[in-house]
């Protein structure tokens, strides 16, 4: 996993670079219980509701579109963001890597399905802590700028025409597996996956593609064959 080899460097945000814990909380808890008090109904309830139409959507555009769920739901996610904004933090080794990432010759291209909405929270609510998280990307693509989720072929196919990316050349990062299965598909050579995208939550193994924990075991590895 020479990650040194690649010109272009892909990665994805919410459990890769920065934790999946506040994203997991967040739409499990922080929004159910919100949607809970909205509609006068007990916790279990809204849990049940909520997380029926949100699976209905799963790996579509809609299932990662804020502005679709603020109106499906009635409810305020921008203000129930704001209020858990301190549950945002990079994963253990991101910086590092990131960091490393600039001393290289390679692009650095962040490919997220966050809305772009979500982008703007969680880049505020890193600047406010005094990192300035957007300047280690050459380029920022959303998937909803695209008009694709990342778990569709014709994503690949648009990132491809946006950035000029060379998939023979290009490693993905991502926790998610149906999106490196996608990618691999759509012929990029580097695959990496995340066994550990929630903090709160035990290592998983992965199946199918090397994976790492953190992101500075990459540099490490390197460091160590010289």
């Amino acid at each position: 996993m020479d990650i040194h080899q690649y010109e272009t460097v892909l990665l994805d945000l919410d459990g890769t670079l920065l934790d999946l814990g506040f994203d997991d909380e967040f739409w499990t808890k922080t929004v159910v219980e919100a949607y809970a008090d909205h509609k006068n109904i007990n916790y279990g309830e809204a849990l049940g509701y909520v997380s029926g139409i949100m699976r209905a959507q799963a790996g579509q555009l809609t299932w990662y579109d804020f502005d679709h769920w603020q109106q499906e739901l009635d409810i305020d996610l921008d203000q129930l963001q704001r209020q858990s904004s301190d549950r945002v933090r990079c994963r253990p080794g991101t910086i590092e890597f990131l960091e490393h990432l600039q001393t290289t010759e390679a692009r650095v291209i962040l490919a997220t399905n966050a809305h772009p909405k979500v982008l703007d929270f969680k880049f505020d609510a890193l600047r406010r802590r005094s990192l300035n998280f957007t300047e280690y990307f050459d380029q920022i693509v959303s998937s909803h700028t695209i008009g694709f989720p990342k778990e569709s072929t014709s994503f690949w196919q648009q990132l491809q025409r946006k950035t000029e990316f060379v998939p023979e050349s290009s490693v993905l990062i991502d926790d998610n597996l149906t999106v490196l299965a996608q990618a691999q598909s759509f012929g990029l050579s580097g695959l990496i996956g995340i066994t550990q995208p929630n903090l709160d939550q035990s290592p998983q193994s992965v199946h199918g593609f090397p994976a790492v924990q953190f992101l500075d075991i990459l540099i490490k590895a390197r460091s160590h064959e010289h």
